[in-house]
C-alpha cells in the first residue's frame, strides 16, 4: 500500500517542479518565497494524485484504500492552493496596481501593432 503513496510522491515531486515552472513563466508570482513554495507544492500534489492513484491500480493494491489516498491527495492540493491564493492576491494586487500607473510607454507602443 505505501507503494503507491510513494511513487505518487517521486513523481509528484519531479513533475511538480516542471508544472510550477510552466505555469510561473505564463502568469508571474508576486507572494515572495513562501507563495511560489505553496505553488509548487500544488503543483507536487497535482500531479503525484494521479500517479499514486494509477499506481495503486496497476499494483493490484485495495482499491478503496487507492481512492482514499489520491482523494487526501487532491484536499491538500485545494488547501495549498487556497494557502497560496492568500499570499498571492495582495502581492498580485500591488504590483499590477503600479503597472497600470505607469501608463502608456514607448515600449508599449511599439509592441502593440497599432
Amino acid at each position: 500500500m505505501l507503494t503507491a503513496i510513494l511513487i505518487g510522491i517521486a513523481i509528484g515531486l519531479v513533475l511538480g517542479r516542471f508544472t510550477a515552472r510552466s505555469s510561473a513563466n505564463r502568469d508571474p508570482i508576486y507572494g515572495g518565497a513562501g507563495a511560489q513554495a505553496f505553488h509548487y507544492l500544488t503543483a507536487s500534489l497535482a500531479t503525484g494524485s494521479f500517479f499514486a492513484l494509477i499506481a495503486g491500480l496497476f499494483l493490484l493494491e485495495n482499491r478503496w484504500f487507492t481512492l482514499a489516498i489520491a482523494a487526501t491527495m487532491i484536499a491538500l492540493m485545494y488547501l495549498s492552493a487556497m494557502i497560496f491564493a492568500t499570499m498571492e492576491r495582495p502581492a498580485r494586487e500591488a504590483a499590477l496596481a503600479v503597472k497600470a500607473e505607469q501608463g502608456w510607454t514607448e515600449e508599449d507602443a511599439r509592441t502593440s501593432g497599432l
